[in-house]
């Protein structure tokens, strides 16, 4: 075992003051995901974002990238990688899809499935007043029964793919 010194994750950018605030994301946006700034508002009054004094371009995060860590942007590399949505959902399985109502990202998701994508032990799971990740915060006595049932719904599909382990064949 060698010791590995941790990763300090820093509360702001480099330079503490510019709109692409965080680095603990950074490169992982720069090289693959989707520039969720470019399909969101941001006035700060309208939504849960900051707001930006400025609008920016995909080509200025495209510079800010190259010169922050020295990497193209490829915004298509999921798609590369995984294929259309449809071609992922159809080739894929055992997986929980669950959707905030009051997710922002719910607009992105994964919304409804074919019978032959539930086939394949996917799952979609709808939460009307769930937000981002709620279903996998721990249980609270104040949380609304849509998200207590969500919880429930996933442990029970995790804990039925978690005893068929021994029985998986794989092709």
């Amino acid at each position: 075992s060698v010791a590995e010194p941790c990763f300090e994750v820093a509360a702001t950018s480099e330079s503490g003051d510019d709109r692409f605030s965080g680095t603990l994301w950074m490169m992982q946006w720069c090289r693959e995901a989707l520039p969720e700034e470019f399909y969101f508002s941001m006035t700060g009054q309208s939504d849960m974002f900051f707001p930006y004094n400025q609008p920016f371009s995909e080509d200025q995060v495209a510079q800010r990238c190259r010169r922050v860590w020295n990497v193209t942007r490829r915004p298509s590399t999921i798609a590369e990688l995984y294929g259309s949505p449809k071609h992922f959902l159809d080739n894929a399985s055992r997986i929980i899809f669950s959707n905030g109502g009051f997710d922002p990202w719910r607009s992105g998701g994964v919304l409804s499935l074919t019978p032959a994508q539930a086939e394949r032990d996917l799952h979609v799971v709808e939460i009307p007043n769930g937000a981002h990740h709620v279903d996998l915060m721990f249980a609270d006595p104040n949380e609304t029964p849509d998200i207590t049932a969500a919880r429930k719904y996933e442990l029970g599909v995790l804990r039925r793919w978690l005893a068929e382990r021994d029985t998986l064949v794989v092709e």
